[in-house]
């Protein structure tokens, strides 16, 4: 839509332009002679309605005004490259929703393990031996649950 594409270019075509398409998208008659002076034009109204529209500048709304003008060549050329854009907005949020499901996953996991000691600088501590070499160490414990958590207690 740019210089690049001289399709919305009016020396280049006599199909509409992008005078038509400013006033598509309610541009009045001077705003539009005043973007002539721009380098290029039609990215500059685009700028300019995405900023302004209160429809909010969506790709949508910018294609109803192409579909108007009768511009269905450039709807062809763009289409493919929204179908590719879509494409990778689905595959970026089905990488967010899995992330996300990540993050959401608990620290502990809901099984119950031994309590073997499996790292090398505890062995030799267990609950029946004194580190320091003494006696037995005994523990007492309290356990709080309520009644659907019996049968794990």
């Amino acid at each position: 839509l740019g210089n690049k594409n001289p399709s919305l270019l009016p020396e280049t075509s006599v199909a509409a332009n992008w005078m038509d398409l400013a006033e598509e998208m309610g541009f009045d008659y001077l705003e539009i002679k005043n973007y002539e002076r721009e380098e290029n034009p039609t990215m500059k109204i685009l700028e300019d309605w995405q900023a302004r529209c209160t429809k909010g500048g969506s790709v949508g709304l910018l294609l109803d005004f192409l579909r108007k003008m009768g511009r269905d060549d450039i709807l062809t050329d763009l289409s493919r490259l929204i179908e590719e854009d879509c494409k990778k907005y689905f595959e970026r949020e089905k990488l967010e929703k899995m992330e996300m499901q990540k993050k959401n996953q608990p620290v502990q996991v809901h099984t119950v393990d031994s309590s073997d000691i499996r790292t090398p600088e505890l062995q030799g501590i267990t609950t029946r031996d004194d580190p320091a070499g003494g006696m037995p160490e005994l523990f007492d414990a309290f356990i709080c649950y309520c009644r659907a958590d019996i049968s794990f207690v």
